[in-house]
């Protein structure tokens, strides 16, 4: 591969030179430092990071511009996306705006700055007017660092928000100072407005985001699965194991730091998917991933330590004699490795198999170094001397050749002793292997499509919490765990039980002092606790002051009262937030309802799964920090809309508006057919992906009943190009492989600068080549999500939103009397308001008999008011019932079934437990309390609702 890098300084593509505005140590040089801080160079891959640039090797420029965005006029990246350890070359027109943008905030200065000046000396020198003149220059100085900071801030790695600001002050200070305005709101209007709808238009139709904490968070997961390869191929045992009984196999690694889990195609597309959401809705939400295809060595250009080539011996070439010499020292774990890896040849890319000494006992590796510093000799089979290295001397004992009188030569009046001697001659021997391998039926098989994480080594999981520990964490949650755990409902994680939720102390400066260390309490000084065990002891108020802490820090034992150890309990007095770390089985195409199937049976469940369903912190309120953020979800929603649809596709960016338009009018049709449910009841492996194939394959042929109609159009409209600058005849010839003779045919009227030139441009003849175009092109139509899946998510947006709109109106609402009741009345009407179907009913009662009473008593009218806020106030449970419907009848339900909040929370949405078997004991009890005559009517009602659902989701078939 070439790896002549190409720098961001200016990047040249085709005729068009950008130059690289961003400055080292911003986005792009975080993004790699974060994904590549144990690695600096991964040549390998194309991708170098030395001396503060980033850098692409030409070739993968080259490829990915050639294959990717061959007709776009100027390419070039915009953001750093990682996928793998290559970057995806995503949204590359991108920088191109970005770098017109920073063209665009230079005009706008020094043309404001001459327009002022022309104005200003128009004026009379008066003092009051060199008042005026010098306010006027400050205000203009304040809009040119505005200006600076909307250009630095076009890629929205930064707090959008601060923009919107931006735009509000600038506005304001114009109003406010340019009294004369015409002139300034011509600039404002002309200029800074441009500037400013580009960069809502980037933040908010371009979400095909990936942020430099994303990237970091998938750089930690992939250095996780590099350290497992690179230490279960050096080291016994050489396999991993499953860690537990799932659906998925997990391979848990804690002495690696590392998380394993092998997923089909189905749950890796519901994580990758799933993943992307969070990345869009907010920072950190979930553990990032890493897929690995092959755990091969030499997929990651890690080859084997320099010890070991030195020590040991290739299994391709080996003496054999030698080989079953070594064989014999051997586990037999090993042996089974070496065998599999014979009848199966590794990959040609692959370092070979090593066999050599096993040094990792301390004292067995200090013998064998000690006999490698000496020369030594012995007498041979002819009875002639020989001297020799350790090694081979070692080799000669393998192959079981005659020698005798073996000696250590002296070195410096130093030698070997005979007990070292004796430990490293029968020192035993180990493989090192090529590819990481999994136990399976207890024989050895590779390891591949594996998802690798990294693994939280001071993380709680809720498993293994009881109820009074997981109230005292989840009461010191940071709001941003809180809209986290909003999210887990929004995106709708559907298996999100206590072994796949964990939490962990919010890290702060003290807390990485103590991280890594271990303590012992006077209370126990024989138990040993990390820091996140020793902080819920505290929480628990197991740890009071005077409680003696010891640990050993940089080989000095601490050992001191708790109120002598301040920062530590600066550390005990921090926040917790959450850990999630599985996230497939999620995204189901309805939120009222979910099918699934056994052999014989048919059962419906609620489409929801949530340990935090289980606790109590689930009707604590919210912060308002936590509350207002989900409030002001609008940029967010559309973000999250546009990339399930697609909208950030490169070929709807080339289309014009109108043609746009008609091309997703057309394809409506053909994409809404495709569910995932009513498939999978047949073909329970189908996914997305076989959709979008399906779908390109069919829109790619043409038809002339049909798709032609569609071709055309696309066709037409990448047949004329906007004129740049710089463009040439033959610059555009070369870009759009042209004929620079017939281009200009086509166009007799010239080269016009920002005009339009039409080229051969061809989509719908029966060539190969068109073809291709035809399917590269449809796989960017088909969107991220069927239509249902669509449907569902913003369904839950939209009642997530209301039920917060609504509560916020009548928190805040200053109507009284008959229109403070009518308020209150369709409050409680409301589909999203957090009620059960009896309790809506149980306040209407009251509220309809008593309202001339209220409409008499404004105080009474009011107290009905808060108590309806209080019980509506924004919790987790209330925002869960909001986006679904029948949770709240349902989680009332088994609450009176199973006579336990825990069990009542445990068993929603759990596969084995079937809502109808909560509904038939209620209905069928011999006699009844008044409440339980209550929760039959509810029973009923829920019967009800489950019967008139024609079209459930389908969430999957169950063996057994």
């Amino acid at each position: 591969m070439n790896t002549s890098p190409v720098y961001f300084d200016t990047l040249k593509v085709g005729t068009q030179s950008i130059p690289f505005i961003e400055k080292p140590e911003n986005c792009y040089s975080r993004l790699v430092k974060s994904l590549f801080e144990n690695n600096k160079q991964f040549e390998r891959a194309g991708l170098i990071f030395s001396e503060q640039r980033f850098q692409i090797s030409e070739e993968l420029w080259k490829k990915a511009l050639k294959e990717k965005y061959e007709n776009d006029p100027i390419q070039v990246v915009g953001r750093g996306a990682v996928s793998e350890y290559i970057p995806i070359l995503d949204e590359l027109d991108m920088h191109v705006l970005y770098s017109q943008n920073i063209c665009l905030a230079n005009n706008i200065i020094n043309d404001t700055n001459r327009d002022i000046d022309q104005i200003l000396q128009k004026k009379t020198q008066s003092d009051h007017d060199i008042k005026e003149v010098a306010k006027k220059r400050k205000t203009i100085q304040d809009l040119k660092e505005k200006i600076r900071f909307l250009s630095d801030h076009l890629l929205p790695y930064e707090n959008q928000i601060e923009i919107f600001r931006v735009e509000s002050e600038m506005r304001e200070s114009l109003e406010r100072d340019f009294p004369e305005k015409q002139k300034f709101q011509e600039i404002y209007d002309q200029r800074v407005l441009p500037l400013l709808a580009k960069m809502k238009h980037l933040l908010i139709q371009n979400s095909n985001q990936v942020t430099f904490q994303a990237a970091a968070a998938k750089g930690s997961a992939l250095q996780a699965g590099l350290r497992v390869i690179s230490e279960f191929t050096e080291k016994d045992p050489q396999c991993i194991s499953n860690s537990k009984i799932s659906r998925q196999e997990v391979f848990l690694l804690p002495g690696q730091n590392a998380v394993f889990k092998q997923m089909n195609e189905r749950a890796e597309e519901e994580e990758r998917i799933a993943n992307s959401l969070l990345d869009l809705m907010s920072e950190e939400a979930y553990v990032g991933t890493f897929n690995i295809k092959t755990a091969t060595r030499g997929n990651f250009g890690i080859q084997a330590p320099e010890e070991v080539r030195q020590r040991g011996y290739p299994l391709t070439g080996i003496d054999p004699n030698l080989k079953k010499g070594i064989l014999k020292h051997m586990p037999s774990s090993s042996l089974g490795l070496i065998k599999e890896h014979a009848a199966h040849k590794t990959q040609r890319n692959d370092p070979t198999l090593y066999l050599t000494p096993d040094l990792e006992n301390l004292q067995i590796k200090e013998a064998y170094e000690h006999c490698e510093q000496f020369k030594w000799s012995y007498i041979d089979s002819n009875n002639k001397k020989r001297e020799t290295d350790f090694k081979t001397l070692h080799a000669n004992v393998l192959r079981n050749i005659k020698m005798s009188f073996v000696t250590c030569i002296p070195n410096k009046e130093k030698t070997v002793s005979l007990e070292d001697f004796i430990e490293a001659i029968t020192v035993k021997w180990k493989a090192v292997v090529p590819e990481l391998k999994k136990i399976e039926n207890a024989k050895p098989f590779p390891v591949k499509n594996i998802q690798a994480k990294p693994y939280i080594s001071d993380m709680l999981l809720m498993r293994n919490l009881t109820p009074e520990q997981r109230e005292i964490l989840l009461g010191r949650l940071t709001p941003e765990a809180e809209f986290h755990a909003i999210l887990t409902g929004e995106i709708q994680l559907l298996d999100m039980h206590g072994e796949n939720l964990g939490v962990a102390p919010e890290p702060n400066a003290a807390y990485d002092r103590f991280k890594m260390l271990k303590f012992s309490t006077s209370l126990d000084p024989s138990k040993e606790v990390n820091l996140a065990q020793l902080m819920l002891a505290h929480g628990e108020g197991k740890i009071p002051l005077d409680t003696l802490i010891t640990f050993n820090e940089g080989g000095s034992i601490v050992s001191k009262s708790l109120k002598d150890l301040p920062e530590l309990q600066e550390v005990f007095n921090g926040m917790w937030k959450f850990v999630i770390f599985d996230t497939d089985l999620s995204l189901s195409e309805d939120n009222r309802l979910l099918l699934q199937t056994r052999p014989g049976d048919t059962e419906f469940i609620i489409p929801l799964r949530s340990v935090l369903l289980e606790t109590d912190w689930k009707d604590k309120p919210l912060s308002e920090e936590t509350f207002l953020r989900l409030l002001r979800s609008d940029e967010r929603d559309l973000r999250v809309r546009n990339w399930i649809q697609k909208e950030d596709a490169p070929i709807y960016k080339r289309l014009s508006p109108n043609v746009r338009d008609l091309i997703k009018k057309a394809i409506a049709p053909k994409i809404e057919q495709w569910t995932l449910g009513q498939l999978r009841i047949k073909y329970p492996a189908v996914t997305i992906k076989v959709l979008e194939n399906t779908f390109v394959n069919i829109l790619s042929d043409i038809d002339p009943s049909t798709t032609l109609k569609i071709w055309k159009g696309i066709e037409d409209d990448l047949s004329n190009l906007t004129v740049h600058p710089d463009d040439t005849w033959e610059s555009i010839a070369e870009r759009h492989r042209q004929n620079v003779t017939f281009l200009k045919q086509m166009n007799p009227e010239g080269l016009k600068v920002w005009g339009k030139v039409k080229i051969d441009y061809d989509l719908t003849s029966l060539s190969l080549e068109a073809k291709e175009k035809r399917t590269k092109i449809a796989s960017q139509l088909f969107p991220r999500m069927t239509i249902r899946q669509q449907q569902a998510l913003i369904a839950r947006q939209t009642r997530r939103k209301d039920y917060l709109d609504n509560y916020m109106a009548l928190r805040n609402s200053t109507f009284y009397g008959e229109d403070l009741f009518n308020q209150m009345e369709r409050y409680i009407l409301n589909p999203t308001s957090p009620f059960t179907s009896i309790r809506r009913n149980e306040l209407l009662a009251p509220l309809n008999k008593d309202k001339q009473i209220l409409l008499a008593d404004p105080d009474k009218m009011d107290g009905f008011k808060q108590a309806l806020c209080k019980e509506c106030q924004p919790t987790y449970f209330n925002l869960m019932t909001a986006m679904y419907p029948l949770l709240a009848d349902a989680y009332a339900l088994n609450t009176e079934y199973y006579q336990d909040k825990v069990c009542a929370g445990h068993y929603i949405g759990l596969d084995t437990c079937k809502i109808i078997d909560s509904i038939d004991a209620l209905k069928y009890q011999a006699s009844r309390t008044e409440r339980q005559e209550r929760m039959l009517i509810l029973a009923i009602n829920l019967q009800k609702q489950i019967t008139s659902i024609k079209d459930p989701g389908f969430l999957g078939h169950w063996g057994s």
